[in-house]
């Protein structure tokens, strides 16, 4: 084989070669592990939470305008409007539901939207009745008629 044949490929070889390296280490040496949670937990709420629950606030308040426009005009244009409002408002509730904390979970609101199975009979009986629904009705009601179908099925 000729050197002319094996220039090019001494020097891809030599390219690979010499460009492969260790990575320098991003993470100071002995930070203490109380230095690092506290970055962590700072970076995790700055950089997610907070962005997720601005979302979720940012999509619940398109629900709620979107339900009280379904509510004073009935229509099938907004009862579009409220079931699309839902879902995308839905979507980043399960996004942000893994780090669940503060008011949401002390205050019960997963179990009280998330609770399975729901009793389809029942619901379609309380919706085809003439009860307004009032919210202390809804509050009446057991955890399986108000959960998340409960309400995915009053708009749907």
């Amino acid at each position: 084989m000729s050197i002319q044949k094996l220039t090019p490929a001494i020097a891809v070889i030599s390219l690979l070669f010499f460009a492969c390296n260790k990575a320098t280490q991003s993470t100071p040496q002995g930070e203490d592990f109380t230095t690092t949670e506290q970055t962590v937990l700072t970076d995790f709420t700055n950089n997610i939470a907070l962005s997720s629950y601005l979302t979720l606030s940012i999509k619940a308040t398109a629900l709620n305008t979107a339900l009280e426009n379904l509510n004073a005009n009935t229509t099938d244009a907004n009862l579009e409007t409220a079931r699309q409002a839902w879902k995308d408002m839905r979507t980043v509730w399960e996004q942000s539901e893994s780090f669940l904390f503060g008011p949401v979970e002390d205050n019960d609101y997963d179990p009280n939207m998330d609770t399975w199975p729901t009793d389809y009979m029942q619901m379609d009986s309380l919706l085809a009745s003439n009860n307004p629904l009032t919210v202390a009705d809804i509050q009446n009601l057991t955890l399986s008629l108000r959960g998340r179908c409960f309400i995915a099925q009053s708009i749907w």
